[in-house]
């Protein structure tokens, strides 16, 4: 297992005979590749327990990866070094995601506007916005279409929604307005919440949406600087 192909093909084996699902197959592998960058490239089957818990450790204290990421990466290595490359490790056993403190159910209109004012990208504004003036789950959001946004009735279609069911939604003037603006930067045919690369822009032709951890990140970003949850820790 010496170069990325080698290793990329047989942990992507592993995981379709495993039944994952296509996005957390993609998730995992991305998390190897990650590590593998890490180290310059460096097959990450000839990697050491101590190089695997630097990483790690870099990802807690320098990079300060959100909770969810964190999940992702430990889920991803975990994966590859038990059933593609198995190595009778402990460290990736010995790493914990602390819990968050969580918001209140209900927010205030002063910190709804302060959480809006602290998010700097307008892909994040928009999406956050639609999210909270049409009460939507964050899955629901990522998947909006073109086509689900019925600016005559104003309302969104909500397709297998909580609990796997079609729905409506009310849509208020002000966030059919916030959804036309930021359509207009990207302008994609289907998708009203295309993934980017990490400096913003639409990747030509992607089919996916922005990543739930991508929106999960920013989320806790701007919490944590504005004082509503602690910083994630991760526990070793």
């Amino acid at each position: 297992m010496s170069d990325q192909g080698t290793w990329h093909e047989s942990m992507l084996g592993d995981l379709v005979v495993a039944g994952l699902a296509e996005r957390t197959q993609e998730a995992y592998l991305r998390a190897v590749r990650q590590l593998s960058r890490f180290y310059n490239g460096t097959s990450p089957g000839s990697l050491s327990e101590q190089q695997v818990r630097e990483y790690l450790l870099w990802l807690r204290t320098e990079k300060r990866a959100a909770a969810g990421t964190l999940k992702i990466a430990i889920g991803g290595l975990r994966f590859f070094y038990r059933q593609t490359c198995p190595r009778s490790w402990t460290v990736l056993d010995k790493f914990r995601i602390s819990q968050e403190t969580r918001l209140p159910s209900v927010l205030t209109r002063d910190e709804v506007r302060r959480i809006m004012g602290t998010i700097r990208k307008e892909r994040f504004r928009a999406y956050f916005w639609t999210v909270y003036s049409c009460g939507l789950w964050l899955n629901e959001a990522l998947s909006l279409q073109v086509g689900d946004v019925d600016s005559q009735r104003m309302r969104l279609h909500i397709h297998r929604g909580k609990g796997a069911k079609d729905r409506f939604v009310p849509l208020p003037a002000t966030t059919l307005d916030v959804l036309r603006d930021y359509w207009k930067t990207h302008q994609h045919p289907t998708l009203l919440f295309p993934k980017t690369t990490q400096r913003g822009d639409v990747i030509v032709g992607t089919r996916q949406t922005m990543h739930e951890s991508t929106v999960q990140g920013e989320l806790r970003r701007v919490l944590v600087e504005l004082r509503f949850i602690s910083q994630p820790w991760l526990s070793n």
